[in-house]
């Protein structure tokens, strides 16, 4: 398990209390010891409307903990570093100049020694230009963690018409399964490779109509 690492998403479910509790547990269970040092970071344990009101104490803070749903206005991420959160998730749907902003403040604490980062995800973005897009822009901002469940949400490319599935996947040189007729990413690594996705996408090789 030298190579695990793992992202833990809680989704708002926690009190405080009831955190500290799974963290003693966590700790305490020696089988969990390779899990428990594979752990990057713990994302957005408590609820949106107390979290950037919550100091994060030794006790809370024995991993890093990110936001992602208290993230919903440009000074959040400044928020919750003075309250002792280590990061942000940035995703497209909160907007790219907020990523760009935040990547900025994390570049600017680091050169002062503080240790803050930003993980992404994709929510909801489909298979095609917009999937390309919020891809560049995770590895342009040099995000390890991307939580990748678009392509769940969407059914691989179901939202293509016939024409325009073949060419997207090829291109961008990406795995697929076809569960029936329907292409979908697949990733056996962990990784998904993003050099290519800066290539132009037009309707000659892909079926898709911007280039960038």
């Amino acid at each position: 398990m030298d190579d695990l690492r793992v992202t833990l998403d809680a989704n708002e479910q926690y009190t405080t209390d009831r955190f500290a509790a799974f963290l003693d547990l966590l700790i305490a269970d020696q089988a969990l010891g390779p899990f428990r040092r594979a752990i990057a970071f713990i994302e957005q344990p408590f609820a949106r409307e107390t979290a950037l009101s919550l100091e994060i104490t030794p006790e809370l803070g024995r991993f890093p903990l990110i936001i992602d749903e208290s993230d919903d206005h440009d000074g959040a991420f400044a928020t919750a570093v003075s309250r002792g959160w280590s990061g942000t998730s940035i995703k497209s749907c909160k907007g790219v100049l907020r990523a760009l902003l935040n990547h900025a403040r994390v570049q600017t604490a680091r050169a002062r020694g503080q240790s803050l980062f930003i993980s992404a995800e994709d929510l909801t973005c489909q298979p095609g230009l917009c999937w390309q897009q919020d891809t560049l822009v995770a590895a342009t901002l040099g995000c390890r963690d991307v939580e990748r469940n678009g392509h769940h949400f969407g059914g691989g490319c179901r939202a293509m018409t016939n024409s325009r599935r073949p060419g997207f996947w090829p291109l961008i040189r990406i795995s697929i399964k076809r569960p029936g007729a329907i292409s979908a990413c697949v990733s056996r690594t962990g990784r998904l490779p993003s050099a290519r996705c800066s290539i132009p996408v037009s309707r000659g090789n892909a079926g898709l109509s911007a280039h960038y």
